[in-house]
């Protein structure tokens, strides 16, 4: 009995596929597209889920966009990020942020230029299925 649950074992974990490693030669992409992805900001979840945000620099413009991962390591959202903002944005980044909360919910803030020439601040609570709890332009 013992043979056949180690013989179980071995083969489920050889064909498991879990995203994190140990390898540091084969780290876990986040983000594989055409362009610069930049500034990059990190938070954890209680559950152990990341949420990942950074500035994608477009063809059309500087989008804000986010990469939830679950605790195993696996993308929760498109390959390209779950855009948060396309809003027109300065040519530079002013202190930005991402969190979690307590509920796993990513906390997106940052700047942008949609009210006209200066720089104004928004907030976005987005849930780990990808709804915008605060609505699809935020807070300001």
């Amino acid at each position: 009995m013992l043979l056949r649950t180690t013989t179980c074992i071995v083969l489920a974990t050889g064909v498991a596929s879990a995203q994190w490693t140990d390898d540091p030669t084969a780290n876990t992409p986040v983000v594989v597209q055409p362009n610069s992805q930049d500034v990059a900001r990190l938070a954890v979840a209680p559950d152990g889920s990341s949420w990942i945000g950074w500035y994608a620099f477009e063809p059309g413009g500087i989008t804000v966009r986010v990469q939830r991962l679950d605790p195993g390591g696996n993308p929760t959202f498109p390959a390209e990020g779950l855009l948060v903002s396309d809003n027109p944005q300065n040519t530079f980044v002013v202190g930005w942020d991402v969190s979690a909360d307590a509920a796993g919910n990513g906390l997106v803030t940052f700047v942008d230029i949609r009210a006209g020439g200066d720089n104004d601040v928004y907030a976005y609570l987005i849930a780990p299925d990808g709804t915008f709890l605060w609505g699809p332009d935020g807070v300001a």
